[in-house]
């Protein structure tokens, strides 16, 4: 199995090297020696810093090496999109029968400042990835209850905190979504990144929510790869959010109820599969009931069981454009508000980023929905 990257990685080092330094046709041995140092150093640093780096330095230790490393996968990203479309321009120019001297000063013009603008971009959503911002929705809701016309949810998804993400990132989540004054405050998976023992310190500000109706979770597929679930489990409850590991709760508002139902990430495995009917046991189909999903594509599973509205994460938005149009052929919705089938749903691009720390054409939020009825 780990021939394939191997051979993957070996492949694009190579292409970096033929844009980078052989198409330029650098005049002096030294640009190219150092240029050839730098893409092997390149790669290194990005499969050490995601690889072996929490191994190998100690959590805290790693940090600023898996920033670095992610950072630096943001800039490979653009800097690939620029080569081929350097590539692209100087094969027009082929075509046109242009000197090759035409050819060589594109590549030597070129070369520098797709590496400039790929720094440039990746930085620019570093700025922004920082600044998660409570966005308010107002959410239509078809056969809504009198007395949660006007309920206020925020949807926190994705904070990723763990070998980058810290808890910076938590702390302003928490006094953002406080500042808002929400009714309910709800998680719909990937709060974390890695083993309990190693970042469950990191989440404590997560314990300082002040919503009156009380703080709800599900497991996204990032809590499944931490091989600690349980003990994440435990750590959220003694934070005082509520797990919902396939159950529901049911919330009094007024004279209504509102069943909150959650299941696990579809990438769970026994015990931690979803269930969906063990998540809404109980509950009378004709009554109010919100489920929590991670994965939009989740949606799927909950047709016909009387869901009036699904909340889920997961995609990022996109996070790193263009990966939005490829997000979107695994998943019904990249973000925003919709209906798959029977179930209306609102997907949130999440307030972290995982990989690059950065976000280039999706924003961070914390979607802050009020409920009203649908007309």
């Amino acid at each position: 199995m780990i021939l394939i990257p191997l051979v993957l990685l070996a492949v694009i080092g190579l292409l970096l090297y033929r844009r980078l330094v052989r198409a330029p046709r650098w005049r002096s041995r030294r640009t190219r020696v150092i240029a050839t140092v730098a893409i092997v150093a390149w790669m290194a640093v990005m499969i050490f810093s995601f690889g072996v780096a929490s191994r190998v330095l100690g959590p805290d230790a790693a940090r600023p090496v898996s920033w670095f490393g992610g950072f630096s996968m943001g800039v490979f990203w653009y800097t690939l999109i620029g080569l081929l479309l350097l590539a692209l321009c100087a094969g027009i120019l082929r075509l046109l029968r242009r000197d090759e001297a035409d050819r060589l000063r594109l590549h030597r013009i070129g070369v520098p400042a797709v590496l400039v603008l790929a720094v440039a971009i990746t930085g620019g959503g570093v700025l922004r990835a920082m600044n998660p911002e409570v966005v308010a929705v107002d959410q239509p809701v078809r056969n809504l209850p009198s007395d949660l016309d006007g309920l206020t949810i925020a949807l926190i998804t994705d904070t990723h905190i763990g070998p980058i993400r810290d808890a910076g990132l938590a702390r302003k989540v928490v006094d953002r979504v406080n500042a808002a004054e929400p009714d309910l405050v709800v998680f719909s998976g990937d709060l974390v990144d890695g083993s309990v023992d190693d970042f469950g310190d990191l989440i404590a500000p997560f314990g300082d929510f002040t919503a009156p109706l009380g703080v709800y979770a599900v497991t996204g597929n990032h809590e499944m790869y931490t091989g600690t679930i349980p003990g994440w489990l435990d750590r959220w409850e003694d934070l005082g959010i509520t797990v919902l590991a396939n159950q529901n709760a049911s919330i009094r508002v007024g004279q209504t109820t509102l069943h909150l139902a959650g299941v696990h990430d579809k990438r769970g495995i026994d015990p931690f599969t979803p269930d969906y009917d063990k998540a809404l046991e109980g509950i009378d189909p004709g009554d109010f009931t919100v489920l929590l999903a991670h994965q939009p594509s989740q949606v799927l599973d909950a047709q016909d069981r009387g869901i009036d509205l699904q909340l889920s994460g997961h995609t990022h938005g996109g996070q790193v454009w263009p990966f939005k149009y490829l997000v979107a052929l695994n998943e019904p919705l990249v973000s925003g508000a919709g209906v798959v089938g029977d179930v209306p749903i609102y997907v949130s691009s999440g307030a972290g980023t995982w990989g690059p720390p950065s976000r280039v054409g999706a924003d961070p939020e914390i979607p802050l929905l009020t409920l009203h009825p649908a007309p």
